[in-house]
């Protein structure tokens, strides 16, 4: 059997690579990888032909695979495939597959194709669940939801930062996972607009320097800023008509976590108030574009003008 792995999940792809090559053989001297970026069809096939030295099979995997119907090796490819059976077990890897050309239809009778979806909203808080049940993780209720807002996307990222968890021996709380999680900077972002509108300017500030400390474009935070106030304020107006937390996930599309969090944070503050940051960062962004202010000085003085008000 050969096979086309596709998806843009890597965590999962290498896994399934894994557990093919363990299937096939015992031995990683039994294993080659050749990109196929840098490495012909034809140069591939040739390899497959040739005899293991190790044991009786051998397995070549294959990255950023694309397959065209003008490659010269794609008939010794469907050749080989026809053939069924090897002592070579191919494995292409690719983000993506366009089902809709002929190659690709006449392949997927040929190998076994397979899509590694990243973990959807539902199972990605199971899998964090029983990480955090297995590994015997004393956390909060308000941590975990704090944790799984906080948590990057990108599931090799996701267990690197569980795994610290794991080696956490008190009560996990909020400020833990603040502490302990290392966030994306849209979190920050969401971070600092909490602290501005709960008129916590020292925190605020604070926040500001380590973006500073990052050296990030006042203008590209500026943008994130308001679309985080966007959000915020959509969040409250869609739950004064009587939607659900599910049914404002669903409208907004977005993480179901993310939604919750930001009600209990905003929870006192009226969609008035949103407008306001939004116009006030909407002058300073004209301000900064015709050289009125220096972007730097401008943001904190928006800071102290709004985290005050």
């Amino acid at each position: 059997m050969n096979y086309v792995l596709y998806g843009k999940e890597q965590y999962l792809i290498s896994k399934r690579i894994q557990e093919i090559v363990s299937e096939c053989v015992s031995s990683q001297e039994s294993v080659m990888t050749l990109d196929m970026q840098h490495t012909s069809l034809q140069f591939i096939l040739e390899e497959a032909m040739m005899l293991p030295l190790f044991e009786d099979h051998k397995v070549l995997i294959l990255p950023h695979a694309s397959f065209e119907e003008d490659d010269p090796g794609i008939t010794e490819l469907m050749e080989f495939c026809q053939e069924g059976d090897s002592f070579t077990t191919l494995i292409f890897v690719c983000d993506e597959v366009n089902t809709r050309k002929k190659v690709y239809k006449e392949l997927m009778k040929l190998m076994k194709f397979e899509e590694l979806k990243p973990l959807g909203d539902v199972d990605r808080k199971q899998y964090v669940n029983m990480f955090l049940k297995k590994n015997k993780v004393d956390i909060t209720e308000s941590a975990k939801t704090y944790l799984l807002a906080s948590l990057p996307k990108d599931m090799q990222q996701m267990i690197s930062e569980l795994d610290k968890l794991a080696l956490y021996k008190d009560k996990i709380d909020d400020e833990a996972i603040r502490l302990l999680i290392t966030r994306p900077l849209e979190d920050k972002v969401f971070e600092l607009v909490n602290a501005i509108t709960s008129h916590n300017m020292k925190k605020a500030l604070a926040i500001w320097q380590d973006f500073l400390m990052l050296n990030k474009d006042v203008l590209q935070l500026m943008g994130a800023f308001a679309s985080q106030f966007r959000f915020c304020y959509q969040v409250n107006v869609l739950r004064k008509e009587g939607l659900s937390n599910a049914e404002i996930t669903e409208r907004l599309d977005c993480n179901p976590d993310r939604v919750t969090i930001t009600l209990r944070k905003s929870s006192n503050v009226s969609t008035d108030k949103y407008l306001y940051y939004l116009k006030e960062l909407a002058q300073l962004d004209s301000d900064i574009k015709n050289g009125r202010i220096e972007p730097k000085l401008g943001f904190e003085l928006f800071l102290l003008k709004v985290g005050g008000r």
